[in-house]
C-alpha cells in the first residue's frame, strides 16, 4: 500500500508531494490542531507561561493553572480526582508502573484485545480473543474459580472498529467481588473517546457505573479530539494520590501550562466544534444507511467496512481514507472512513456519491 507524505498537517483535506484529495482519516477528530482561535490561544498562553515549563511538580514553585485544569477536569467528566501529564502515552505509563506494583500484591492482571500499548506492564497476560465481548464473556467465567482480585485494562472505545463500549456488565463482577469480599480495578483507556463521547464530550468516566466494589480509572491522550500534548488520568482521590508519589510523576516534566490555559479558555470552542461533528456523523449516517457498507456506533465518527476495496475506490476520486494492517504488519486491513468537525457538507455528499 502506498505511503503518502505531507509538509503540513491535514484539515479536511491534505496536499501531498503530487496532489490534493480529501482527508477521511487520523485523529483529530474537532479539527483542534488546525483551529485558528484555539492556535490564538495558545499564543496567548506562550506569552503568559513561555514555551516550555521544565520544573517538576512536587517542586515548592508550582503554576496555579495546573490545579485549574485539574479542577475543571473533575468537574467535567465526573471524577473525584484528576491529574496531568506531558502526554498520554506517559500518563499511560504511570498507570502501568502501578499496575506493576498491584500485580506483586496479588491482584490478578487482566488486558483487553487491542489495548493501547501505553498502558501494558509487562504482566500482560496472553489472550486469544479478538472481540471485546469475548474478553467480557471471559471474565464472568474466571471469576468462577478465581481467588485474587482483579485488574481489568481495557479500551473504553474501539476506534478501529467504532464501537463505543458498554460497561454494565461490571455489574455482575460487582456482585461476585461483594461476594467474595474481593476489589476490582478498571482501567480504561479513553484517548479515543475523550470530546467526542459522553455530555459536553466528557468522556466514558460518568458513563461506567459506580458500583462499590469496582474502582473506576480512566486514562487518556489528549492529544485526539482535543487537539493538544497532554495526558490525564481520573479517578478517585485515594487513587491519584498514590500515583502521585510515583517517581513517574514527580519526575517527568509537566504538560505545556500553554496547552492548558488554552484548553481553560477554549470550551465554547470544542463545544461549537463537537455540535459540527454531530451533524456530520448524522448527515452521514443517513446517507448512507441503506449501503450497509459500515459497522459503526452512532454518534461516534469512526466507520468501519470489510470492504477493503473501497479504499482504492475512493483513492481514484480524489478521497484518502485509513486502510492499514493492525496490529502487525501481516494482519488483516483495517479499513475505515473517518469523520471530523473540518468537513462540510458538500465534502460528505461528494464522498457518499462516491460510495454508490
Amino acid at each position: 500500500m502506498k505511503t503518502f507524505f505531507s509538509t503540513q498537517h491535514p484539515s479536511r483535506t491534505v496536499k501531498t508531494e503530487t496532489e490534493e484529495l480529501l482527508f477521511f482519516s487520523g485523529t483529530s477528530y474537532l479539527g483542534m490542531a488546525v483551529n485558528t482561535d484555539f492556535q490564538a490561544l495558545i499564543h496567548e498562553g506562550i506569552s503568559i507561561y513561555g514555551t516550555n515549563y521544565g520544573s517538576s511538580r512536587t517542586s515548592n514553585l508550582r503554576l496555579k493553572v495546573f490545579e485549574e485544569m485539574e479542577n475543571y477536569l473533575c468537574a467535567w467528566t465526573g471524577a473525584a480526582a484528576s491529574l496531568t501529564m506531558s502526554s498520554g502515552f506517559l500518563a499511560g505509563q504511570l498507570v502501568a508502573q502501578w499496575i506493576r506494583e498491584l500485580g506483586a500484591q496479588g491482584y490478578q492482571i487482566l488486558y483487553a484485545p487491542h489495548t493501547h500499548p501505553a498502558v501494558f506492564s509487562g504482566l500482560e497476560n496472553p489472550n486469544d480473543h479478538h472481540r471485546f465481548e469475548d474478553w467480557v464473556q471471559s471474565i464472568k467465567n474466571a471469576t468462577s474459580t478465581s481467588k485474587n482480585s482483579l485488574v481489568l485494562v481495557c479500551n473504553a472505545v474501539d476506534s478501529l472498529n467504532g464501537k463505543v463500549h458498554d460497561f454494565q456488565w461490571l455489574t455482575a463482577i460487582n456482585e461476585w467481588a461483594s461476594s467474595q469480599n474481593k476489589q476490582v480495578i478498571l482501567i480504561a483507556d479513553d484517548s479515543h473517546g475523550i470530546g467526542i463521547v459522553g455530555e459536553r464530550g466528557s468522556g466514558i468516566f460518568s458513563q461506567i457505573p459506580d458500583l462499590p466494589f469496582v474502582n473506576k480509572v480512566v486514562v487518556a491522550s489528549m492529544g485526539k479530539a482535543l487537539g493538544m500534548s497532554a495526558g490525564l488520568v481520573l479517578g478517585n482521590k485515594e487513587i491519584i494520590q498514590t500515583l502521585q508519589k510515583s517517581i513517574f510523576y514527580s519526575g517527568a516534566s509537566p504538560a505545556l501550562p500553554a496547552y492548558l490555559y488554552a484548553f481553560l479558555k477554549s470550551q465554547s470552542i470544542y463545544q461549537r466544534q463537537l455540535e459540527k461533528l454531530k451533524t456530520n456523523i448524522a448527515f452521514f449516517i443517513g446517507q448512507t444507511a441503506d449501503l450497509q457498507l459500515f459497522d459503526f456506533t452512532p454518534a461516534y465518527p469512526v466507520f468501519r467496512t470489510s470492504k477493503n476495496s473501497l479504499y482504492e475506490k475512493l483513492l481514484e476520486n480524489n478521497i484518502l481514507i485509513s486502510s492499514f494492517p493492525y496490529p502487525k504488519p501481516n494482519s488483516e486491513l483495517i479499513t475505515r472512513v473517518v469523520l471530523s468537525s473540518l468537513h462540510t457538507q458538500a465534502d460528505l455528499a461528494y464522498l457518499v456519491s462516491k460510495l454508490m
